[in-house]
């Protein structure tokens, strides 16, 4: 149950958290699959949200920002984020200044084809090899898709260094995958 969405009921959804572009820049996101209504207490029946959104998307921004920096400030606490305790903290306080960016969308088809969409994003890694054209003198080229420009494939070429920097930065750090404490942070 996701606290302070007060529709009398509760709701729920399922989300997949990546943290790569298309060029395996590090760009932090969430798909999520959010419901529109939730079930009422005594678990009887369906009540309906809004019938555009649940909620606004200017509240769930905001909400999705505090709970996802006050998980963050926790693990930085407890020494489990990566790097200087100090920094972390200094970059969770100027984000918190920040506006976070909630897309929200109606879905695009039935229930089971916005779970199988979602579905896809569950094993993937930053590229698959698929992507990758070639590994020639210590350089890696890879194609990947300019939505900007109408999604045209294009390719990149960037030295094998450059290449497995940008790889790693998609390595989840310990507990970062670990359901029972993100529940424990987040709820």
């Amino acid at each position: 149950m996701i606290r302070g969405f007060c529709i009398g009921g509760r709701i729920g959804g399922m989300s997949v958290f990546h943290s790569w572009d298309q060029k395996l820049n590090y760009h932090p996101h969430v798909h999520c699959i959010i419901p529109g209504g939730g079930v009422s207490p005594d678990e009887a029946r369906w009540i309906a949200g809004n019938s555009k959104y649940l909620v606004s998307v200017k509240k769930l921004s905001a909400v999705f920002r505090g709970r996802f920096l006050s998980a963050l400030w926790k693990f930085c606490d407890r020494n489990e984020l990566f790097g200087n305790k100090a920094a972390n903290k200094r970059a969770l306080y100027k984000a918190a200044r920040k506006s976070f960016v909630v897309y929200a969308k109606q879905p695009f088809g039935s229930p089971a084809q916005v779970v199988k969409y979602l579905g896809r994003y569950t094993h993937r890694v930053g590229i698959s090899e698929q992507r990758i054209v070639s590994f020639d003198d210590g350089k890696i080229c890879f194609t990947w898709q300019d939505r900007a420009n109408g999604h045209k494939r294009k390719k990149m070429i960037l030295s094998h260094r450059e290449f497995i920097d940008r790889f790693l930065l998609h390595l989840l750090p310990k507990g970062l995958n670990d359901t029972e404490t993100w529940k424990k942070d987040l709820l």
